[in-house]
């Protein structure tokens, strides 16, 4: 193992046991590696008994919490695509259907020449 491999492995249990001190000192607010470690699990299927032990452990988060947030991912990313469609729908209607331009939460963004929205509205 090299150096930098060797000093990337001490960083990351630093970042792990520094985030579990932080979940046991605030279990409802700090917890966002569980929260990533659960989602990820529950993406991969793992099974629900691995999932309540590493909770047990601290590393993760339950089955059920683990689903909530899959859930809450979903819905969040659902109503990101429904804006991006509505304001594509909006520019499209108004005419600027040609040109570069696109809305994102409510502002209108020129794109560089070398990518064109243009594309994506016809």
């Amino acid at each position: 193992m090299s150096i930098t491999e060797a000093s990337q492995l001490r960083a990351a249990r630093v970042g792990t046991v520094l985030s579990l001190m932080a979940f046991s000192f605030k279990p409802r607010i700090l917890n966002l590696l569980q929260q990533c470690v659960g989602v990820d699990l529950w993406r991969q299927g793992t099974s629900q008994g691995v999932l309540r032990f590493l909770n047990y452990l601290g590393l993760s988060q339950g089955p059920d919490a683990a689903r909530a947030h899959v859930d809450i991912l979903c819905q969040e990313h659902d109503s990101y695509l429904r804006s991006l469609k509505s304001s594509i729908e909006v520019i499209k209607t108004s005419g600027l259907s040609k040109r570069t331009y696109t809305a994102i939460n409510g502002s209108i963004l020129k794109y560089p020449d070398f990518f064109s929205v243009s594309l994506f509205l016809e």
